[in-house]
């Protein structure tokens, strides 16, 4: 399992590798396509952009900022989504465990340490130990896909 997510991330490292590089050329030799000095972001200065050295300046450092913030906030973004995703998954492994664990022994124990955890008041409805659990797998699920 961990070799293919290991490949996973790197697939997907690699993919937002080549997308950030594609809009950051693309950004970066719009002015020499274009043949007008533009800008990456409209702005007014209080000077003639036109002139040498300004506009190289100016230019790169939109362009600089520009590629930073969009790494910063794609790297942000794609880590949340994995984090959720990761979170979820384990949910679901730990459902799956649970369920695995149902009429034995260790399901007893479990079960005794979630009333005390939950405070739900199942053991009152449900006098049977077994249905009591598997409502709370149940409402786990239930949660699990909200």
């Amino acid at each position: 399992m961990e070799r293919k997510e290991r490949r996973n991330n790197i697939i997907i490292t690699r993919f937002e590798n080549a997308r950030g590089t594609i809009f950051i050329i693309s950004t970066s030799t719009k002015p020499a396509i274009v043949q007008n000095q533009t800008f990456p972001f409209d702005e007014a200065f209080p000077f003639d952009l036109t002139q040498e050295p300004f506009y190289e300046i100016i230019f790169s450092l939109q362009v600089t900022c520009l590629s930073t913030s969009i790494f910063v906030i794609t790297v942000g973004v794609d880590l949340l989504v994995l984090g959720i995703l990761l979170i979820t998954g384990y949910q679901y492994y730990l459902l799956g465990l649970c369920f695995g664990q149902m009429n034995s022994d260790k399901m007893m124990e479990f079960n005794n340490s979630l009333r005390r955890h939950c405070q739900d008041k199942l053991e009152e409805i449900y006098k049977d130990e077994l249905k009591e659990y598997f409502v709370r797998c149940v409402r786990h699920h239930q949660m699990l896909l909200r």
